[in-house]
């Protein structure tokens, strides 16, 4: 598994909790 996909979707997750 590449490190900067998970990365970017645990940005992507944060930014929906936040933006929630």
């Amino acid at each position: 598994m590449d490190i900067r996909k998970i990365k970017k979707l645990i940005e992507l997750v944060e930014e929906s909790g936040i933006a929630e």
